[in-house]
């Protein structure tokens, strides 16, 4: 039984992505957990419970949100009328991450899904906030969908690393579960920046990993190299010049994901991504 939770906030970005999830993971008995998250500014759950005044705003709070993610169910529901799928409402009313990582931890999750919510520009979609949020406050694999993307089959999957380190089992049986009785082919991506390790060691770590590509025999991999260009932009360029259906990374310092996700010390966003991306953790 696989467990996933579902971030929403009942927008169509939302909406879309947990189809995409549905179509994924359709076949396989699966419970989902539909979490709907209503933001508190100077009051944590717990405050709210505890203080007397608040006890009748937090229950109205909830209320209207459960009655509102019951009914968002029943919709999503005659979707999946043939699939082996349990959907399980979850409201919250805390720190985005923080009712997240309370799921997780309550329900032994598997993965997260989750859409954008940035702006788009033609079939590209800039990370919205709470994606990133999830990226850097949420160790469990997380899906993210772009904007506008309609699920097909997992046939050409990008991994991309770009330090040298050697993931282990653990670190990729979420990629693994997932591509499990999938006809897959891996693409695995060695992109050498001024500051990351030698290519050639790096070479070699991917194409090690190859030999038996994340131990499922019937996953067909294959290794590549771009030297020169800034993360975002190799990746950019190499789905461009390939068809991609899943790009997976493992995060694994901070120093990688501010590469990968940034454009300048500012802050400023300019990674975009053109298909769902699976982010994996390292411990």
């Amino acid at each position: 039984m696989t467990r996933i939770l579902l971030l929403t906030d009942f927008s169509e970005n939302a909406t879309q992505a947990i189809h995409y999830a549905f179509a994924l993971w359709s076949g396989q008995p699966c419970e989902f957990y539909v979490l709907n998250v209503q933001k508190s500014s100077d009051f944590t759950t717990d405050d709210l419970l505890t203080a007397k005044p608040h006890e009748s705003i937090f229950a109205s709070i909830i209320a209207d949100n459960k009655a509102a993610l019951d009914t968002y169910i029943k919709g999503l529901e005659q979707f999946i009328t043939d699939e082996d799928f349990k959907l399980i409402p979850k409201v919250d009313y805390d720190v985005f991450t923080d009712s997240v990582n309370q799921v997780i931890a309550g329900n032994a999750i598997d993965y997260v899904v989750l859409g954008t919510n940035g702006a788009s520009d033609a079939k590209e979609v800039i990370f919205g906030s709470n994606a990133l949020q999830v990226i850097r406050n949420v160790a469990c694999p997380t899906l993210i969908v772009p904007e506008g993307f309609n699920y097909r089959p997992l046939a050409e999957v990008l991994y991309t690393q770009t330090e040298q380190f050697n993931p282990d089992a653990e670190q990729l049986k979420p990629l693994v579960q997932l591509l499990a009785d999938r006809s897959s082919r891996v693409h695995l991506l060695a992109i050498h920046t001024p500051d990351s390790s030698d290519l050639k060691q790096l070479e070699e770590t991917l194409a090690a990993l190859a030999e038996d590509p994340f131990g499922v025999l019937e996953t067909e991999a294959v290794v590549e190299t771009l030297e020169g260009l800034p993360v975002p932009q190799a990746v950019n360029a190499y789905e461009q010049l390939n068809e991609v259906d899943l790009h997976v990374f493992v995060v694994q310092k901070e120093s990688f994901l501010k590469r990968f996700l940034f454009g300048s010390d500012t802050g400023q966003i300019s990674h975009k991504t053109r298909v769902p991306l699976l982010v994996l953790h390292q411990e």
